[in-house]
């Protein structure tokens, strides 16, 4: 009993901090994009506001997740939601001028990649070997929780005014950065005797050529991207084939509810089928929805490919995350983990230079034909890294 409690609460701080920020820190960007609109900002530059919050974590991530095996879980989790809260005040506090919601966002960005490089390898930490995948799929979900109800919080300010609901989304991003903070410190009290850091720190190089290493960190990479695309192209495939907008939608919400589902199935699925082998076929269920939006297919058809994309990249997702976790070396978790994150972002900024040429010649049937290539193609990946590392 003493042992279950011991992971017990932890687990349930973990969860709880996974949510938080993932509310928190959407809705101070989207509270930043109508604060730009309200000083009379050009709408474009929200892509300006987008690359500020991506761009520095993008060059820290590996060193943070250095860190974190150096030093333990503690000191970059505190300081990432420290400084959060920070950011979020320096937005809503400080005089609203393009430069400063600039700084703001890319402050914004580090907090929460640093807090996430501590906060993610909180899970080994409060889970038994056997319950990992549960524990881990249940983090996951606490995430997407928190960006599905975030935007809600949008249509409960009771305003069209810019500058108004950028005020009221602040306060309430302040009061939960704010939660976000008290959690983080009591879950460190609670890890006092774990994640202590004091490994041997194994070279980048080394931990690269981890057999089956480079394999699932593209292949993650891969599914995190095309599902982090969705949200870009379905509205643009709408446009093309003069869906409406209500229609686009609910197309979306579709992707995202089958996604928090596939997190909420995924201990029980991991342990009948296996990490690799749900992984595997999660990302050719996933190919085959996206194959399923490319061709020109009567309209019940295409939207019966919506869940299997939502299902497919979330399971598969999930599956090499655990993967990663499962054969990184010694010492060494921290970092792996923010190599993926390296890869989510890198592959965020390159991959829609090949979609764009696709799209020129083919339209969204080329955008999606090369999305669920590339998803096929992560399959193959995740079946390599099966066969190298032996799980």
């Amino acid at each position: 009993m003493a042992r279950r409690m011991l992971i017990g609460m932890p687990l349930g701080l973990l969860l709880v901090a996974a949510f938080l920020i993932q509310f928190t820190v959407p809705l101070a960007r989207v509270a930043t994009t109508y604060r730009a609109l309200a000083i009379g900002l050009d709408p474009g530059l929200a892509g300006v506001l987008a690359a500020a919050f991506a761009v520095l974590p993008f060059f820290l991530v590996v060193w943070f997740g250095r860190l974190t095996d150096r030093h333990g879980v503690k000191p970059t989790m505190l300081a990432g939601a420290g400084i959060i809260m920070a950011a979020v005040f320096m937005l809503w506090l400080a005089p609203p001028t393009l430069a400063g919601l600039i700084a703001g966002i890319a402050v914004l960005g580090v907090g929460q990649t640093l807090h996430y490089s501590g906060l993610q390898m909180v899970v080994p930490l409060v889970s038994t070997r056997r319950h990992r995948d549960g524990v881990l799929g249940n983090y996951l979900l606490a995430t997407s929780l928190g960006d599905a109800l975030a935007p809600l919080v949008i249509g409960m300010t009771g305003s069209d005014d810019p500058q108004q609901i950028a005020s009221q989304l602040y306060v309430v991003a302040a009061a939960t950065g704010a939660g976000l903070c008290m959690v983080a410190t009591v879950l460190a009290l609670r890890l006092r005797r774990h994640g202590l850091g004091g490994h041997v720190l194994p070279p980048i190089g080394q931990i690269v050529r981890t057999p089956g290493m480079l394999a699932i960190l593209v292949a993650g990479s891969i599914c995190a991207t095309a599902q982090d695309l969705m949200i870009t192209y379905v509205p643009v495939l709408g446009l093309e084939r003069a869906i409406p907008a209500a229609t686009v939608g609910v197309m979306l919400a579709a992707i995202s509810l089958s996604s928090v589902a596939s997190r909420a199935a995924y201990g029980p699925l991991s342990r009948r089928l296996g990490r690799s082998r749900l992984a595997v076929g999660a990302t050719l269920v996933a190919a085959a929805g996206l194959a399923a939006l490319a061709l020109p297919l009567p309209p019940i058809v295409s939207y019966l490919g919506l869940p299997l994309i939502g299902f497919g990249l979330g399971s598969a997702g999930t599956a090499t995350l655990a993967i990663l976790l499962f054969i990184a070396p010694r010492g060494a978790r921290g970092t792996a983990m923010s190599m993926r994150q390296m890869g989510n972002r890198l592959g965020l900024f390159a991959v829609p230079f090949g979609i764009g040429a696709a799209a020129l010649a083919a339209g969204s049937l080329g955008t999606f034909m090369v999305l669920a290539t590339l998803v096929a193609a992560a399959s193959l990946l995740a079946n390599r890294s099966r066969k190298a590392a032996g799980v």
